[in-house]
């Protein structure tokens, strides 16, 4: 379409000073003169043939100067977009770029046969141009976006995007109707044997057969649009975009139906063929070299640039704004484009860890990461968008055709490739999100990290496809792979806040996963546990079901995340109650962490800190009533613990305000008195039951003196009660296994096994109605010193507050940091006035949070206590009575003889009759949720085009 001059053809360093530096031929003539006549071909060639990388266009082009061309000379950067589109569009065309090989059909008429025409002498680097404009598009669509629309007295362009972009002009120069037309709209009447290299889906009551090249079999009389009609040049640069990846000789190899045609004329170069073999097509493209891998990724670059608008979106305005680019990709391409297109990128992303694909490329490249990071980035905004006005004329065609995969060999293979990524992810010394290199808290993604947009693919393909859904779920070891994955992602991410998004995603996913009742069977499966896979250095392994791993993961989330998981404590106690139901032959280990929890939410403190603390206590205690409906004979271990916690269950029936706020101030002053003795005595190891009245019914022996546990022991206590405690004195000089890090617990699973029971108070028992149980604070791995804490934290982070001093905690304590019961003193109560507890109040609060009296009596009334209660008033009698006798009172294993009695006992006629279908809470997906997961996958793009420097950080849409 250019002219070109010699001294641009054979270069020349005089020109490329000139053109970096002249106001009149070179960048500055953009922003120094107005209304640079597109004819000017002189001027507008300079952009495809000076630069030779995409650095060089980075460094060439600046920012500032194109900020200064949208400042003073808006038509020039519109006139520059639309030159660079008619070039490459006309490129596309021409017989010069990607010229068609020479054709040997074989036998002895090879001789002399070849499709290909003499190649004329040609000393333009038409490959070369095609990739400068790619490069440049991609530095100026950014600096479009960016603009703002505003009223101009000296030009009558107010919208830049919108001139530039959207608005229709009459241009036939940028169709090529013939060619275009040919796209078919219909079903293919391709009927040739090649019947297992076509893409079947099921759309409704029909059955859609598309062959691996649409345009094979496209109809040749098809009326060519109008000369002249109206068309806009982001659909013509998004256009020729797609067919660029699909352009042979530049993205693919030519194939063997291309290079049969008889004349030069007669080959389609653009051809929809899938990339590689998978879903849709069943063999790959024979002759892909590193060359069509170079150009798939520069193509790529520029169509996600151009999708790239929500970026420069604020988040308030995502829903009202319109994402022209967005809709034009994902709603009004042709199916045939839109079924190859989407077949690529699927089969890219799942071929990825099969070495032998990608031999092509030398050792150590990493085109294969960058490729696969590129596609899985396109499948994610592209299946996240959602059109303004969704209908039937207006829906997302990408997303439609994900819902219609049925295959079980297309999930096979997709969830094999997905499975791959996380092995190679998990199997490394160091989680695959610490790989990028980290400038302060800052994170930035590398290129062989691929977790991160994976995630949103399968959550995606389960909230939408049910045939996948299904398969995953009635799996068994599919269902616990992908519990590990998550587990997995969850763990690594739980205490990094430039990370922190991955394990919320992972939360969310298996908040979806445990709502599918099939799924939770198989957490409780025999020996389910030992088909989990999470790495032991995140998480202690104990039990013999899937749902012991689980609970340990929800527990480690709650206690070793530094209060940055607090937002998502509802999703994480959601998970428990799904499951509830389905509990069954629970460890003594899981048991100790939910009763941990209880405690823990049912202390005074927490639930007077946030207004919707008591929600949490609710949610806890729904599980615990559904477990028992259900599986009551299934779990003596977790019934034990709640026959313990009686007592503390019974006080949240008669919560008042006036004495949890009495009880906080004393928390308060012990901690004030332990603090003056002075940090050196240390933690005491002897497990103390607390004094009876207690509203918290939780010690924290975590920050007791030891001395202060002689006035706390009782005479009258039952037989065994004296008999569990002497049996807990016993074996106090071995050293607790709570705060040990899970790597190192990992190793001695038996020892683990045996020591927990005492550490977390089971060697105690609850018959007395007074009489609390003693375990350690529920959110002990939290309790540590401050100093342990903030070592965890790169120097330059804000070290976070999640471990304050007991007196001060309700005061300073983060909005998203959990309250933690403390030891409260052994003092007689102390009866405050009413200024004193209105002074309490203020401060118990977080974020200004002021409990009041209504407040505590409308979520009193809320929790559902009913079921517990009912089974609590028959056991707890009968389990007193039972301790009470001789033969229990002497045995050397009382917690076994306790067991195996509560296995024994029945509660029929005592509980109402559990629910037909039990209630289950999957992900409520919004129109919030919708744009946060927009703005997580927009923030992964983001990060994939920051690179570190040493002066700072930049972001360039090519970088990786």
């Amino acid at each position: 379409m250019l002219a070109y001059p010699a001294r641009l053809l054979f270069g020349d360093d005089s020109a490329k000073n000139e053109f970096r530096n002249s106001k009149e031929f070179g960048i500055p003539r953009l922003y120094t003169e107005r209304h640079i006549s597109a004819a000017d071909h002189r001027y507008w060639v300079q952009f495809t043939t000076f630069f030779e990388s995409a650095d060089d266009v980075c460094a060439t082009l600046t920012l500032a100067e194109l900020h200064q061309a949208v400042e003073k000379a808006p038509e020039n950067i519109v006139t520059l977009v639309e030159v660079l589109t008619l070039h490459l569009e006309s490129l596309v065309d021409d017989t010069h770029f990607a010229p068609v090989p020479p054709y040997n059909p074989g036998g002895f008429s090879a001789l002399f046969a070849s499709t290909a025409p003499p190649r004329p002498v040609d000393s333009r680097n038409r490959l070369r141009e095609v990739l400068n404009c790619c490069r440049v598009l991609m530095r100026v669509v950014p600096v479009i976006y960016e603009s703002r629309p505003a009223s101009r007295a000296d030009s009558d362009i107010d919208d830049l995007e919108k001139r530039a972009f959207w608005t229709a002009l009459p241009r036939s120069r940028l169709l090529r109707n013939e060619r275009r037309s040919s796209v078919p709209k219909e079903e293919s009447t391709n009927t040739s044997d090649k019947a297992s290299d076509q893409f079947i889906i099921s759309d409704g009551d029909e059955t859609v057969e598309i062959a691996q090249d649409p345009l094979a079999a496209a109809s040749q009389d098809q009326a060519a649009e109008a000369d002249g009609e109206p068309v806009m040049t982001g659909h013509v640069l998004l256009n020729t975009i797609l067919e660029l990846l699909f352009h042979a000789g530049f993205t693919m190899p030519w194939t063997d139906e291309q290079l049969e045609s008889t004349t030069s004329n007669d080959i389609s170069r653009v051809h929809f063929t899938i990339w590689e073999s998978g879903i849709g097509c069943s063999v790959d493209l024979k002759g892909t070299t590193g060359g069509h891998i170079e150009h798939r990724i520069e193509v790529l670059r520029l169509l996600i640039t151009m999708l790239s608008k929500p970026i420069y979106t604020a988040p308030d305005e995502k829903t009202t704004t319109p994402q022209d680019a967005l809709e034009y990709v994902a709603c009004s391409l042709e199916r045939p484009v839109v079924l190859s297109f989407l077949c690529s990128l699927l089969n890219t992303v799942a071929n990825y860890s099969q070495g032998d694909r990608w031999m092509f490329l030398p050792a150590g490249d990493q085109q294969r990461d960058i490729l696969t990071s590129l596609c899985l980035q396109t499948l994610c905004i592209v299946l996240t968008y959602e059109p303004r006005e969704p209908s039937t004329e207006m829906r997302n065609m990408f997303l439609f055709y994900v819902t219609k995969l049925y295959r079980v060999s297309d999930f096979a293979f997709l969830a094999t490739g997905a499975g791959k990524m996380f092995q190679l992810a998990m199997s490394t010394t160091r989680g695959p999100f610490e790989l990028g290199a980290a400038k302060g808290s800052l994170f930035v993604k590398t290129c062989e990290e691929h977790v991160s947009e994976l995630l949103v693919i399968i959550w995606l393909l389960l909230r939408n496809n049910a045939n996948f859904r299904n398969y995953i779920v009635e799996n068994r070891q599919l269902s616990l792979d992908l519990l590990s994955w998550l587990l997995y992602v969850a763990l690594t991410n739980k205490d990094a806040p430039p990370t922190l998004v991955q394990a919320q995603l992972a939360i969310f996913i298996v908040q979806d996963l445990t709502a599918n009742r099939t799924f939770c069977i198989h957490l409780t499966s025999l020996q389910s546990a030992a088909d989990m896979t999470v790495p032991s250095r995140l998480l202690r392994s104990h039990g013999t079901v899937a749902m012991d791993v689980l609970i340990e993961g929800v527990f480690m989330l709650l206690t070793r995340s530094a209060g940055l998981m607090a937002p998502l404590y509802a999703a994480l106690l959601l998970v428990l109650d799904n499951t509830a139901p389905f509990w069954r032959n629970l460890s003594l280990i899981s048991a100790a962490r939910l009763e941990q929890m209880l405690l823990q939410f049912a202390s005074p403190r927490f639930l007077l800190a946030n207004e919707g603390n008591p929600r949490l206590l609710g949610i806890l205690l729904d599980a615990f009533s559904r477990m028992m409906l259900e599986q009551f004979s299934a779990n003596a271990n977790v019934v034990y613990v709640l026959v313990r916690c009686a007592p503390v269950i019974e006080r949240l029936e008669s919560f008042t305000l006036d004495a949890a706020l009495e009880n906080v101030y004393r928390v308060r002053e012990h901690a004030r008195g332990d603090a003056a003795k002075g940090e050196h005595e240390g933690p005491a190891t002897q497990n103390v039951a607390p004094q009876a009245g207690k509203p918290d019914g939780a010690a924290d022996l975590s920050q007791a003196p030891a001395q202060d546990a002689a006035p706390m022991k009782n005479t009258d206590k039952p037989p065994i009660e004296a008999k569990l405690e002497a049996s807990a004195a016993s074996n106090a000089h071995e050293p607790s296994t709570e705060h040990t890090a899970p790597q190192d617990s990992a190793n001695k699973p038996a020892e683990a096994e045996q020591r927990v029971p005492e550490t977390n108070g089971e060697a105690r028992t609850a018959h007395e109605p007074e009489t609390a149980p003693a375990p350690k604070d529920p959110l002990s791995e939290e309790t540590k010193p401050a100093q342990d804490t903030q070592s965890e934290h790169p120097p330059s982070e804000p070290k976070p507050e999640h471990a304050p001093h007991p007196a001060d905690q309700a005061v300073e304590r983060g909005p998203e940091e959990p309250t933690r019961p403390v030891a409260e003193p052994t003092a007689a109560p102390v009866q405050l006035s009413k200024e004193q507890l209105e002074e309490v109040a203020r401060s118990v609060g977080r974020n200004g949070f002021v409990p009041t009296t209504a407040w505590v009596d409308s979520w009193r009334a809320a929790l559902d206590l009913r079921v517990l209660k009912a089974a609590l008033a028959d056991l707890v009698p009968r389990v007193n009575a039972y301790c009470a006798e001789p033969e229990v009172m002497n045995s050397s294993n009382p917690h076994d003889k306790v067991l195996v009695f509560i296995r024994e006992q029945t509660l029929t006629g005592m509980l109402p009759r559990p629910p037909e279908f039990a209630e289950v809470h999957p992900f409520v997906w919004t129109v919030q949720s919708s744009v946060w997961l927009e703005s997580y996958v927009w923030g992964l793009v983001y990060l994939c085009g920051l690179t570190l420097r040493p002066v700072g950080v930049f972001w360039t849409p090519w970088s990786r």
